[in-house]
């Protein structure tokens, strides 16, 4: 059974070693700003998605 990772003098690993989890350690992932849309105002061009018509929504005919 080899020794365990004891840390060097200083308290740091001697050189050339990776760390104790086996993998360089990674810096947090940024995440890119979530774009706000813009609030919806009726008669306004707002460039998304006009509202679905009130009812049930028309059903495709069957195949014969």
């Amino acid at each position: 059974m080899p020794p365990p990772n004891r840390p060097g003098p200083g308290g740091q690993l001697p050189p050339g070693r990776p760390p104790c989890s086996g993998r360089p350690p990674m810096p947090p992932p940024i995440s890119p700003p979530t774009p706000v849309p813009p609030p919806f105002r009726p008669g306004a061009p707002s460039g998304g998605t006009p509202p679905a018509p009130p009812g049930p929504a028309p059903r495709p005919p069957p195949h014969v």
